[in-house]
C-alpha cells in the first residue's frame, strides 16, 4: 500500500496541513505560546520528588521525644536494613518513621512496636506489641502514626514481621529518648 493510499496517512495529512500553515502564518504568536507553557511548567516541575512535612508548631518542642535505631535483619534470609525514628508526645501520640529503608520482601508483612527490644522469635513479638499496619513498600521512607496512646514507651524496638508465617523480618532497637530539636522557619 502506497503512502499517499494508506487512510491512516491520509488522517494525518489531512489534520497535519492545516496546523502548519497555521503556525507558519504566524510563528511569533505560536514561539509564544510555546515559551508561556513552557513557564508554567517550571513551578510544578520543581515540585517533584519534594515531600510535604507541615510545621509542627502546635506541639511545644519540650513534650516531643525521638528514639531512634538501626534497622537490622532477623537472619541471612530475612535482610533489612536503614533507620527507625520513632517521635513520640506526651500527649500519647506518635509516628514511626522508617528512612533509608530496605527489607526483603515477603507475604503479609507488617510493621509492629514490641516491648522486647530485639524480638527474634514470634514469642518475643507475642509477649506485647502495638500493630501500626501492612508494611507500605519494601524500600523507601514510609510514615506510621500513631493516636491516642498513653503506653508508648513500653515499646523498646520497631519490627517488620510476616503474619503469614510468623516470622521476623528486620528490627530496630529504639534507644533511649531525646529531646527534639526544633528549627524554626524564619
Amino acid at each position: 500500500v502506497s503512502e499517499q493510499a494508506n487512510p491512516i496517512n491520509r488522517i494525518l495529512i489531512a489534520g497535519y496541513r492545516p496546523l502548519m500553515q497555521a503556525v507558519l502564518r504566524a510563528p511569533v504568536i505560536w514561539l509564544m505560546a510555546g515559551a508561556v507553557v513552557l513557564l508554567l511548567s517550571l513551578w510544578p516541575a520543581r515540585q517533584l520528588g519534594t515531600e510535604f512535612m507541615p510545621p509542627m508548631d502546635e506541639i511545644p518542642p519540650e513534650a516531643l521525644r525521638m528514639r531512634s535505631g538501626r534497622m537490622r535483619g532477623a537472619d541471612e534470609l530475612h535482610k533489612g536494613r536503614g533507620r527507625a525514628r520513632f517521635y513520640q508526645t506526651d500527649y500519647g501520640d506518635g509516628l514511626l518513621r522508617l528512612e533509608e529503608f530496605r527489607v526483603t520482601n515477603g507475604p503479609d508483612l507488617v510493621v509492629l512496636l514490641a516491648e522486647h527490644p530485639e524480638p527474634r522469635s514470634a514469642d518475643d513479638i507475642q509477649a506485647g506489641h502495638l500493630l501500626l499496619g501492612e508494611l507500605k513498600g519494601n524500600i523507601g521512607n514510609q510514615n506510621y502514626s500513631i493516636t491516642g496512646r498513653e503506653d508508648l514507651d513500653a515499646y523498646q524496638s520497631a519490627v517488620i514481621y510476616c503474619r503469614l508465617f510468623h516470622v521476623v523480618f528486620a528490627t530496630a532497637r529504639l534507644g533511649p529518648p531525646e529531646p527534639v530539636k526544633i528549627r524554626s522557619e524564619k
